[in-house]
């Protein structure tokens, strides 16, 4: 692991509002209202911003950088002096307010510089805690508490970066972006020599403080406030009117921080997906809506997270998924609050989902539906409503894990540019405390999103393999559904799909999708096929009979029998036998040995054929989608993963042989079922001779010493005939 302290610090320092403004010397107080309240002993929010520079040499950095970075932040507190100022409780007042004194008053700000590896740590997975010494400490007491802190740190030769600290009680998240531009543009100004006299910001990016139009009839500020007066805060002395925030725990050593992005057409791909499976799964009367149900990017890229992370947690059906989303409330308030309104203007909103639910095929359909319904209610009530049940901290049910997202895609992070080029990266760190993950624009501005995750490592890898496959996650591989012309393929296409590159091996054409196959269109357009009427048992004779275990696949004469079990298991590899909604086309297959044996030298020969790439994108993510998704409830599928993880091996690269397989594996030896678990410890004992990497034998033997205390005698025999011998020679 990387060191978490390569940061030397230079200089603090305290930065005040421009002397040069006639308002720095004009005192002021602001009340919270109750959406202030609501966040008081929140923790506060972290952020990095990540810039690369490779010609920033220390001399320019202390010269020219440095100096501009803090003349420009006095001239943005001129404009925004509540946030120069603190968060007091006179005895006086009835609730906390924020005052500003003195042209004193100001923020800190930390100058350091790291020897880190700066292109690790803004552009690939990384572990959570390097991310921590790039951020400054909040100075919180019981009496006064700062509204915001920075820190900027020099890469020498590499760049540099803005880590932010920020008082939840103070400013919400579009608010912190409204100050990080407006302090970024006047910077700009600066360093391109275009700098106005007095110092003026765009309407847009000019703040409004004003909060004599908030209406609060329900008396929610005092309502949360009594909330937090009945709740001690940690180390406060029972002091009920204590400022320290609640202390979140330590980020885990082992958690791991990457960053991923979905493009503009991956999205509109999900947009496309999960309207067709809703299309395909509703009731009557929602496919009779005359009016189509518009996805928002948000929704749709929050579905496909929570869903992957979940599946990557290992989300258990019988759990359930409490979904909370936090929503501006600016333009929803009677009357609404301008954009431009500096504070905390948000509100959170919960739906319960039943983990079943989320693991069927159309577990992304099902989330954005409900998410979408979540959101779209709000335009027909007031935000308000039934605020004073959502309390800042609610105990969840027994068995329901709470998930929630930080941002969103709209508040212009990648457009905080000091004059030495856009962010490289964006970060909210505090993701690894909160358990959440992230939502933000692309830095590319082509209508994409970026995604910032927190996961253990062996989640991380888990979550990768189905993050980066939109259309996996979406339900096991389904594709849309092919027009009518689009069926007129050459036979010579499934063979170019399958990429076979043994010149002996041989496709019955009576596998292939023919005209005799096709019947006519349904009334919506799309094609249905028919389905043969041999059963197991011919196949099952066809087998037997067959010379080659290698040739079973493709010397069946059982056609659309053998297209059912390409579908059912290798989805990605078959598109164009997949046509249309697999469980509307094609009836799945039966449990059975034959079936099983069948699927099995399928997959076995698809890997010996296509490569690494397609085995490592198309098989093993077919593996693990039977392992960890409701694929899990049918034992013959985990036992086909159990069978196929040894032999399919050697088809792919040491890396994903070390990770992937290895945790395929570790997932199975502790399933339900004896000959699940049987067929994992063989398999590990086939996997062990292919390890490059010899720490990976003591996780063999550590999973060894797992088997043998194995309640089945069955499985121990296997791991002490099989397993043990491997792991000793």
């Amino acid at each position: 692991m990387a060191s978490t302290k390569p940061v030397n610090i230079l200089e603090i320092c305290h930065v005040s509002p421009s002397s040069t403004s006639p308002e720095s010397s004009t005192e002021l107080s602001l009340p919270l209202i109750f959406s202030d309240i609501f966040n008081l002993k929140f923790p506060p929010v972290q952020g990095i911003f990540f810039y690369k520079l490779t010609e920033l040499t220390p001399t320019f950095f202390n010269s020219v950088v440095l100096p501009k970075v803090k003349h420009s932040l006095s001239l943005t507190l001129s404009h925004f002096r509540p946030l120069a100022g603190n968060l007091t409780w006179p005895p006086s007042s009835t609730k906390p307010i924020i005052t500003y004194n003195t042209p004193e008053d100001g923020i800190k700000l930390t100058v350091a510089e790291s020897s880190a590896d700066f292109e690790r740590l803004y552009n690939e997975i990384h572990y959570a805690i390097e991310s921590h010494p790039y951020l400054p400490n909040v100075s919180i007491s019981d009496t006064i508490a700062s509204t915001l802190a920075i820190q900027i740190t020099l890469f020498p030769n590499k760049g540099f970066c803005i880590g932010h600290t920020i008082n939840h009680a103070v400013l919400d998240g579009l608010s912190t972006s409204f100050f990080m531009n407006a302090w970024a543009r006047i910077c700009k100004q600066l360093v391109d020599g275009k700098m106005e006299s007095p110092t003026l910001l765009p309407e847009e990016l000019t703040p409004f403080f004003n909060r004599t139009i908030v209406q609060d009839p329900e008396g929610l500020d005092m309502w949360y406030l009594k909330f937090w007066l009945g709740v001690k805060s940690p180390g406060s002395d029972n002091n009920p009117r204590s400022l320290k925030s609640f202390t979140l725990p330590e980020t885990p050593p082992n958690l791991l921080r990457t960053t991923f992005e979905l493009y503009r057409e991956e999205v509109q791909k999900l947009r496309e997906m999960v309207t067709f499976q809703l299309d395909n799964s509703g009731s009557k009367e929602e496919t009779n809506q005359t009016k189509p149900v518009y996805f928002s990017t948000y929704v749709l890229v929050f579905a496909h997270t929570l869903v992957c992370a979940l599946e990557a947690k290992g989300l258990n059906s019988n759990e359930k998924i409490k979904m909370l989303v936090t929503v501006d409330c600016r333009s929803r308030l009677s009357p609404p609050l301008p954009k431009n309104y500096i504070g905390n203007c948000v509100s959170s909103f919960d739906t319960v989902m039943e983990g079943e639910a989320l693991m069927r095929e159309n577990g992304v359909a099902y989330v954005a539906k409900r998410l979408n319904e979540m959101i779209k209610g709000l335009d027909n009530r007031s935000v308000l409503k039934g605020a004073k049940e959502r309390l800042p901290y609610k105990d969840c049910e027994p068995n329901t894990r709470q998930v929630r997202s930080v941002g969103t895609n709209r508040f212009g992070m990648y457009g905080v540019d000091f004059g030495w080029g856009k962010p490289s990266n964006v970060e909210v760190t505090t993701i690894d405390r909160f358990g959440s993950f992230s939502i933000m624009e692309s830095k590319e501005e082509s209508g994409g999103v970026e995604v910032g995750v927190v996961l253990k490592e062996h989640e991380m890898k888990i979550f990768r393999s189905l993050g980066n496959d939109v259309v996996g996650v979406l339900g096991n591989g389904d594709v849309l559904p092919l027009s009518i012309n689009e069926t007129n393929k050459p036979d010579e296409v499934l063979e170019d799909l399958l990429n076979i590159s043994d010149e002996n091996a041989h496709i019955d054409n009576s596998v292939l999708v023919t005209k005799q196959n096709i019947q006519a269109p349904s009334e919506d357009g799309r094609l249905q096929l028919e389905s043969d009427n041999l059963g197991d048992k011919a196949a099952s004779e066809n087998m037997a009979g067959s010379s080659s275990s290698y040739g079973t696949l493709y010397s069946l004469p059982c056609g659309l029998r053998t297209i059912e079990i390409l579908a059912d298991a290798l989805p990605k590899i078959v598109p164009y036998v997949l046509i249309n909604h697999r469980e509307v086309c094609l009836r799945l297959i039966s449990s059975s040995s034959a079936s099983e044996f069948c699927l099995f030298q399928a997959c076995v020969r698809l890997a010996k054929n296509v490569g690494e790439m397609r085995t490592e994108t198309e098989l093993l993510r077919q593996c693990w989608e039977q392992v960890s998704s409701i694929n899990h409830m049918y034992e013959e599928r985990r036992l086909l993963v159990a069978q196929s993880c040894g032999e399919l091996a050697e088809f792919v690269r040491p890396e994903i042989r070390d990770s992937l397989i290895l945790s395929i594996v570790q997932q199975l030896i502790e399933d339900s079922a004896i000959v699940v678990r049987e067929a994992a410890a063989h398999n590990l004992s086939l996997l062990l001779p292919l390890f490059p990497n010899v720490d990976k034998y003591f996780k063999v033997e550590e999973l060894m010493f797992h088997l043998v205390r194995d309640p089945s005698g069955v499985v121990v025999d296997t791991a002490l005939k099989e397993l043990l011998p491997a792991v000793i020679k």
